[in-house]
């Protein structure tokens, strides 16, 4: 495996809101999301990073609500035991298949690079 990253960047309409999706299929694990927004973004405006179009439903990666504050984000999932029962204080990186996507709303208004996100990840080939 070896460490690898895309950046998208999202352009918003006049109501705020506005969608990334990679273009390229990517595996691996998830470790960071770096998130930059527009100076003139709202203080209120909303991130979710998912992975789409993989082997089941749309996975949920990170939710960034209410903030226009870069900076870098870690996301992990609580692991499980074969009886759905969570496992306390256990934190392992979300694996994935599928095209990365970032979605905003409430930015403020139509922005050009209302957000830009870095997503870093551990290929999995």
């Amino acid at each position: 495996m070896a460490l690898d990253f895309v950046t998208l960047t999202v352009n918003t309409i006049a109501d705020g809101s506005g969608a990334a999706t990679d273009a390229v299929i990517r595996s691996g694990e998830i470790l960071a999301v770096g998130l930059d927004y527009a100076a003139s973004a709202a203080a209120g405006t909303d991130v979710v990073i998912s992975c789409v179009n993989g082997p089941g439903p749309a996975l949920a990666i990170l939710a960034a609500n209410d903030s226009k504050t870069d900076g870098w984000y870690y996301p992990r999932s609580g692991a499980v035991s074969p009886a759905n029962a969570a496992i306390a204080g256990s934190a392992v990186p979300i694996p994935f298949h599928g095209n990365l996507r970032v979605a905003v709303a409430q930015a403020g208004g139509a922005l050009a690079g209302a957000v830009k996100a870095t997503i870093f990840y551990e290929d999995g080939r």
